[in-house]
């Protein structure tokens, strides 16, 4: 409303002029307004500006009156702004919020009443109505919403109880479109999708997701997109062919009670109508450090179709190579204008020599490589590959050729221009390959682990358990058939290398003998090294090209690849392919063991989304980019504050900085054990129970023990438990009450699980916990709480060889295992120890860091395996060690000790307290050593 502030002036009144206030409607200054007077006179009204308020009045005019406007008078009730108007000017679309600031006062010498704040238009505030009191002022903040491109206006209109302070400023700005250019993604997983142990994943040209799984079923998803980051499975289909596939044993034999394949690689091509699954599979069975009896030949390559609604299953190729772990034969890629299949082929060994942890297996004629099937050569058929005359089978073939490796003596051969060749040598592991779409050829390789066998000794297959340190896995450009990528394979570079004694045969026609040579990782070529374009920590595995156009095609050409730190990397290439510019996590802590990865690419349903198996939690990880739905939005600030989070994911951007992860991308954030949305390395107390971590005796476990109790057997194999430190089941490890237990251990120098499920710790400072002196390291080690009137209870872990480099341990050596308070200085162990021509084991105890201990001789240094026991009881307060080398039955190491009353480690015997069982190795002044650890159990019964 406007106040009209006019004067009567009556025509024969004696009185003199009287003024009055008019109230009318905002309008043009020319409008007329009907006013209380006679009808025949019409009033003739000039306005004054719409701000005039009335000053003083008098009676309203009762006789003919003429109206006029006065000169505007000082106000008693005002609402003023420090501008008469909010430009703001270029608005990124989507982008984060430009903000102006307006103050408005009571400008007149009464207080004012704001009745509401309203804004016309695509803006917001975040202004609140209250008294202001005279003088006071109200500062609130604007910003458009910006929801669509081009010119935005709009209005804030304050209103107050006496509506002559009422307020309105014009708002007004430009909405433009700025594409993202930096990756950010928001992460969810796929609802309705339930894989078991989830090995690859691939979207078919049917846009359906296929999804292997390790125990050779394969489930196709029919994926919807609900919403923005919300993904649900519309229908599910499983088929079970390859799991179908009949097994042998290694002597050929067949083995009907073994049911399922291990399935790790499968690539899907094919029409829409008419889709084709590639699947890659083996004997089912894992092992470790043994001579299992699994079929050795095992691997075969299956194609899939589905015709005429139904699916039918052909085994391409069959009797390739499978180790005695978990080198198989994996993933794969296409040319599909040549229909060559390549095929990542894992090796037998550690660095080329058989070896003791993985079964003394010696590298096939087609093992170790990436392989190159030409599926036109063999059509509709089964090509069963050629095997060496086994002198312990008769006839050759013999009636289950190919299967059946018999540990080489049947393995098959490399035939000259046969169907299935070895495109690039030198392969330890590789599990995934890619062919990018300017035709490059990219895969990542299982870099050897520690203390796991050596270099092939002159070019023979000769064991070698040599000490070898931890060296990561690196990232190679296959330039052209015949690249040897460093990893040795004695048996195809010298035809010296025969097997069958009573006939001795190769199984390749000519010496390639650069394999001979072990390369190192990541050293130039010619100066020792196997020059890989990038070597990493950990093991990476599924590989696949991004190639989408989101964030101004800031990823199209990059390669992504999952590794076992659990991040997708995101690895730059150079403009020709042939050099890397960099190598970053994209997303961090996406999955426990993200050993997949795959995307949707530019013209797909989905396209630019990335998805992620979870192999361990049994999930589909979907990774979807904030311009999915919004193409725009300004550059995120990221500014480094413990105040911010610009990505919206819950973490502070200073808490992302420290771990390193994005703070402007909700995909990649830190590791949160307790979900409290502050990172463990930023959390004083990690799992949330109120006990900072330097003292935590359980720094993982919120109950301190108490919520486990025995039996529990954790084999550390694919994933097993999948859950505690490095998913090994651990809960803490043996504190000092000074360190925090993430400064204990560091596993960039650990293999964790990996083909033989282990635990494997290069030693860098093992240091020790005996005494007074409290410097152990990776001590690690399961909080539970024993129960009483339930008898005994043993803990038991297995030693593998080689120990302490394949030397006797020194003085401060030792290895093992141990049960205590989860303290360095109360704990009950038997352990590896020096002394004597043949080894001894030592039985030790420390209250109060008192440490007492015996040995006793027991011929373990040329064994393969130890296995150690602790056990005890409750009721009684016992303890006992016992021991087994090889296999053999366990052995009393000494009389049962019974603990004093009263004393922590007692307490904790009893159930007080949690009691922790882990392992441990000490070295304090000596020779660094490996040490080996596979599994670590807790069950019922007396030792």
């Amino acid at each position: 409303m406007r106040a009209l502030l006019c004067r009567c002036s009556p025509r024969h009144a004696a009185h003199g002029s009287t003024w009055m206030l008019a109230r009318i409607a905002r309008q043009d200054h020319n409008a007329a307004v009907s006013t209380p007077s006679r009808a025949h006179r019409p009033p003739l009204v000039r306005f004054v500006p719409w701000s005039l308020v009335l000053l003083a009045s008098a009676p309203a005019c009762t006789d003919d009156y003429e109206v006029e406007t006065r000169h505007e008078l000082p106000s008693q009730v005002a609402l003023s702004a420090d501008s008469e108007r909010l430009d703001f000017g270029e608005v990124a679309l989507g982008g984060a919020a430009v903000i102006r600031t307006i103050c408005v006062s009571a400008s007149g010498p009464e207080d004012i009443q704001i009745a509401s704040i309203d804004i016309e238009g695509p803006f917001a505030h975040d202004g609140t109505v209250q008294l202001l009191k005279a003088g006071q002022s109200l500062c609130l903040r604007v910003w458009p919403l910006a929801t669509s491109s081009g010119p935005v206006h709009g209005l804030l209109a304050m209103r107050t109880t006496d509506a002559r302070g009422n307020l309105d400023v014009p708002l007004s700005g430009h909405v433009v479109c700025e594409p993202y250019t930096e990756p950010v993604f928001q992460k969810s997983t796929l609802m309705g999708a339930s894989p078991s142990q989830p090995t690859s994943l691939q979207f078919g040209p049917d846009g359906r997701l296929y999804v292997a799984q390790l125990n050779g079923v394969i489930q196709m998803y029919t994926v919807q997109r609900l919403g923005p980051n919300q993904y649900q499975v519309q229908s599910t289909e499983t088929v079970d062919l390859v799991a179908r596939i009949p097994n042998f044993n290694d002597d050929g034999s067949p083995n009907p009670d073994l049911q399922g394949r291990l399935v790790t690689g499968l690539f899907v091509t094919g029409s829409a109508a008419n889709p084709e699954i590639l699947v890659t599979s083996s004997d089912p069975r894992v092992v470790h450090g043994i001579d299992s009896g699994l079929d050795t030949n095992s691997g075969v390559i299956s194609r899939l179709r589905h015709v005429g609604g139904q699916w039918t299953r052909k085994d391409l190729v069959r009797g390739l190579p499978r180790s005695e772990e978990l080198h198989v034969t994996n993933g794969m890629a296409l040319d599909e204008a040549s229909q060559m299949l390549y095929v990542c082929q894992g090796g037998h060994t550690n660095q080329g020599a058989p070896s003791q942890t993985l079964g003394l297996l010696p590298e096939y004629a087609l093992s170790a490589a990436i392989l190159s099937v030409d599926l036109l050569a063999i059509g509709a058929q089964t090509y069963d590959l050629p095997t060496l005359d086994d002198e312990d089978r008769p006839e050759d073939p013999d009636g289950n050729d190919p299967m059946g490796g018999n540990n080489g003596k049947n393995q098959a051969r490399l035939v000259p221009g046969g169907p299935v060749q070895v495109h690039s040598p030198g392969w330890r592991n590789p599990f995934d390959v890619v062919i990018t779409k300017s035709g490059r050829m990219y895969a990542f390789d299982n870099g050897p682990n520690a203390g796991w066998g050596a270099s092939a000794l002159s070019c023979s297959n000769a064991p070698n358990d040599a000490s070898t340190p931890v060296f990561g896995d690196q990232l190679h450009l296959v330039p052209g058939p015949g690249f040897y990528a460093g990893h040795p394979n004695p048996t195809r570079a010298n035809q010296s290398n025969t097997f069958n004694a009573s006939n001795p045969q190769s199984p390749v026609a000519q010496d390639n003998p650069i394999e001979c040579n072990w390369l190192q990782p990541g050293l130039p070529i010619g100066q020792g090294g196997d020059g890989a374009f990038a070597v990493l920590p950990f093991s990476c595995d599924g590989i696949v090209e991004y190639d989408a156009p989101n964030f101004k095609n800031a990823l199209r050409g990059q390669l992504l690849v999952g590794c076992l730190d659990r991040k997708v990397r995101r690895v730059r290439l150079a403009a020709d392919g042939a050099s890397v510019l960099e190598v970053a996590p994209l997303f961090s802590n996406v999955a426990f063991a993200p050993v997949d990865v795959t995307m949707q690419p530019e013209g797909a349903y989905l396209a630019g989304t990335v998805w992620v198996v979870d192999y361990t939690a049994n999930q589909l990880v979907v990774l979807e980019p904030i311009d999915f739905d919004q193409p725009c939005g300004a550059p995120c600030p990221g500014v480094k504050s413990w105040e911010l989070d610009d990505d919206g994911d819950k973490f502070k951007n200073a808490d992302e900085y420290a771990n390193g992860t994005n703070p402007c991308s909700a995909g990649d954030f830190p590791p949160d054990y307790d979900g409290d949305f502050l990172s463990d390395l930023s959390d004083p107390d990690d799992d949330g129970d109120g006990v900072s971590d330097l003292v935590d005796l359980f720094p993982l476990d919120t109950l301190n023990g108490f919520g486990l109790s025995p039996p529990f057997a954790y084999s550390w194999h694919l994933g097993d438990p999948g859950f505690g430190l490095l998913g090994l089941g651990f809960t803490g490890i043996m504190s000092d009450g000074l360190t925090d237990y993430l400064e204990q251990y560091n596993p960039t120098k650990m293999t964790v699980g990996g083909a033989a499920g282990v635990l494997t710790i290069e030693d860098e400072r093992f240091g020790t916990s005996l005494g007074a002196i409290n410097k152990q390291y990776a001590g690690f080690h399961i909080g539970f709480r024993p129960l009483l009137n339930q008898g005994s209870y043993h803990v038991e872990s297995r030693l593998l060889a080689p120990y302490f480099n394949g030397a006797p341990p020194t003085p401060s050596q030792s290895m093992g295992l141990f049960v205590g308070t989860g303290s360095q200085s109360d704990f009950f162990r038997v352990v590896l120890a020096p002394g004597g021509g043949t080894g001894k084991i030592e039985v030790g105890l420390e209250i109060q860091d008192q440490y007492n201990s015996k040995s006793y001789n027991v011929d373990w240094l040329s064994s393969d395996f130890v296995d150690l026991r602790i056990g005890y009881s409750p009721d009684s307060r016992r303890l006992e060690a016992r021991c087994s080398v090889d296999g053999a039955p366990f052995i009393s190491l000494g009389p049962a000790l019974q603990l004093p009353e009263g004393t922590l480690l007692e307490q904790a015997l009893r159930g007080v307290q949690g009691l922790a069982a882990g392992v441990h190795a000490t070295s304090l002044g000596g020779e660094q050593f490996t040490a080996t650890w596979d599994g670590i159990s807790v069950q019922l019964g007396s030792p």
